[in-house]
Parts: C-alpha cells; sequence; structure tokens
C-alpha cells in the first residue's frame, strides 16, 4: 500500500480526495497497488466530510510521516508551496503538483532537488489541467526533433473570446459571465494579460529541449485590449480570434517565444477549440503535427491528471522519471529568427 497526502482541500484538492476514493480499485488495478489517502493538509475545518478525520493544519505532520511517500501539492501559488516542496523532495518524498506558477518559477531548482534525493516531481496537470499535454511531449513524442508548440493554454480567455464571438458579448460581459458561472477568478489578472498562458508554454517548451526556459524570456500579450469591433471584423472575415501561445525551435535552438492574439482561420488545428477547452499543437520531425485537447480546469478534470502522475510514479517503483533539463544560459536562443510577422492595426478615423 501506497500512503499520500494532500496539501490545499480547494477546488483540485478536494477533486483529488474525490477521485482516490471513488475510484479506489481502478488506481489499485493501473497502478499495482493501493493508493491511500492518509492526510490532508488545509487551515480551513471541513467537518461535514466521510473523511474529515484525515485533516491537519501543521504541515510537519505530512513531512515527518515515514509512511507517507507521495505528495499532491494543489495548494496554488509560490508561497508556501514551494518551500513545502523543496522541504518534502529533501525527506524523500516525491511530490506531485498542479502548480504551473511554481513549475514555471522553481521547476528546473525542484527538478534537481528531485534528482539529487532520488525521488519524482511531476506536473502533469500544471499545463491544460485534464488535457494530456506534459507527459506526452516527455514520453511519447520524446523520439521526435519538436519544431513547433502552439496552444490555447488558458480556459478563461478562450470564454471570454468565444463569447464575444458567438454572443457578440462585450469583453466586459464576457468577462463578468465567466466570473459568474466560475470560470474566471475575481481577480482574472494573471489569465486577461497572457501571463498564465506565457508560464504554460514555458513549461512545455522546457520539455521539448530539456532545457530550462524562464518565464522572461517570452513575448506576452494578453486580450486586455480586444474590443468587440476585432471580433467582429474577425467574424466577417471568417476568422476567430483566439490567445495562442507559441514557440519555435531551429534546430534545438528557440527561434520565438510569444503569447498574443491571433486570427485563426477555418483550417487551423486550432480554430474549434471553444468555450473552457484547451488545445495544443505540436509539430514533430517524425510525427508531424499532433493535436491534443480536452478541459483545461476543472475538479475532476484536473484530479484525473494530477493522480496519472501519482500511477506512473508508483508503477515505476519510485524510480526517478521527473525530466532532467539544462540550465537556461542563454545559448539556447536564437538572437533574431528573422520571421516575417503579420500584423492587424485598427484606426478610428
Amino acid at each position: 500500500m501506497v500512503n499520500v497526502a494532500v496539501l490545499g482541500h480547494g477546488v483540485v484538492g478536494s477533486g483529488v480526495s474525490e477521485v482516490i476514493f471513488k475510484n479506489k480499485e481502478i488506481i489499485k488495478e493501473r497502478a499495482g497497488e493501493e493508493v491511500n489517502l492518509k492526510k490532508i493538509l488545509d487551515l480551513k475545518d471541513f467537518k461535514d466530510l466521510s473523511y474529515s478525520n484525515l485533516f491537519t493544519k501543521n504541515f510537519d505532520e505530512i513531512l515527518n510521516d515515514e509512511e507517507i511517500s507521495i505528495a499532491i501539492e494543489t495548494m496554488g501559488g509560490v508561497s508556501p508551496a514551494y518551500q513545502f516542496t523543496k522541504d518534502l523532495l529533501k525527506s524523500g518524498k516525491s511530490v506531485v503538483t498542479s502548480n504551473k506558477e511554481l513549475v514555471c518559477c522553481h521547476g528546473f531548482e525542484l527538478l534537481e532537488i528531485a534528482k539529487k534525493n532520488k525521488v519524482n516531481f511531476l506536473y502533469e496537470a500544471s499545463v491544460g489541467g485534464g488535457m494530456p499535454i506534459v507527459n506526452p511531449l516527455q514520453f511519447s513524442l520524446s523520439a521526435n526533433r519538436i519544431e513547433k508548440i502552439e496552444g490555447i493554454l488558458n480556459g478563461t480567455t478562450n470564454f471570454i473570446l468565444t463569447n464575444m464571438f458567438s454572443e457578440g458579448l462585450s469583453f466586459e460581459e464576457a468577462l463578468k459571465l465567466a466570473q459568474d458561472l466560475g470560470y474566471a477568478e475575481k481577480d482574472p489578472y494573471d489569465d486577461i494579460h497572457g501571463i498564465d498562458s506565457g508560464r504554460k508554454i514555458c513549461i512545455l517548451g522546457s520539455l521539448a529541449i530539456l532545457k530550462n526556459i524562464e518565464y522572461s524570456r517570452a513575448k506576452v500579450k494578453g486580450i486586455e485590449d480586444v474590443d468587440l469591433v476585432d471580433v467582429l471584423f474577425a467574424k466577417s472575415s471568417r476568422f476567430k480570434i483566439k490567445l495562442v501561445a507559441t514557440i519555435e525551435f531551429s534546430n534545438s535552438f528557440v527561434s520565438e517565444i510569444e503569447v498574443c492574439p491571433c486570427f485563426l482561420e477555418e483550417s487551423h488545428k486550432l480554430f474549434s477549440i471553444d468555450g473552457v477547452l484547451n488545445g495544443v499543437v505540436v509539430k514533430g520531425d517524425a510525427v508531424g503535427e499532433v493535436l491534443f485537447s480536452g478541459k483545461g480546469a476543472g475538479k475532476l478534470a484536473t484530479a484525473s491528471a494530477v493522480l496519472s502522475d501519482v500511477i506512473l510514479i508508483v508503477r515505476n517503483s519510485f524510480e526517478n522519471i521527473s525530466p532532467i533539463l539544462e540550465k537556461d544560459d542563454g545559448d539556447c536562443f536564437l538572437e533574431d529568427s528573422g520571421n516575417l510577422k503579420s500584423f492587424y492595426i485598427r484606426l478610428e478615423t
């Protein structure tokens, strides 16, 4: 039996707990061992749950419990998730996370600590929620030289743009609808300004060339200036506007990495990725273009991705299967790709 702990009992953490209990037999069959939820860390009280006895407010109870071998970090943000994760890895526990900010800001260091302590740091759920993309890049497409990755990586902005396009809503109306339905945070700044997508494309790019790519390398522009008139123009020209994150490679060198609103024509593989769905197109020299799509967020969808990492660790007998990245010394970036860009300019007269 493998004992695990969950850090944080918000949307994702509660989903992980629910799936562990609901699909206990399926997880046991796939992992080869029973996965038992032993502790849940949260500062709030959850007295009406069937597993309320598992909660603790003391992180040390998890850190010092030798029976717990995998911790699932679903707290979000950098603090205290970073310090907790670092302490857990150093104590000999593997960590699985859905926290893209943590992976983007400290992933390289945490992977190094995991390697040194012969444990795992895995993060399938950090990009695309329930859409599998991290492990396919690391394993399924590992025989390819990746030439390009482009994706719709943020469900909030995709929902807003979709409703502006299909319902004729203004940006403000579409944002409010997203918040009312729970698809957007009260403060959606990181989503709207492309920061969330920028973090995620850096994570995917790092896996593609096995070199750490820092967020500061990306050119990021969000959808904050997209107006309904832009959407109506796109519609009249049979385009859609999507917030697309792109990274391109030339002989394993990064030639371009950016996030920006783009006009997509109907033939583009991401054209039909609407609503809160995420989509990623990976172009490899052997496989050609492959499309991945699925729910970019959501309680159970993200929990599914989190637990797929747990199962991977157990099935591989806890051997280190985390990606090994080289440090970003700037030598994998081309100064000027020379790519010809297309621009859309709207003038009011």
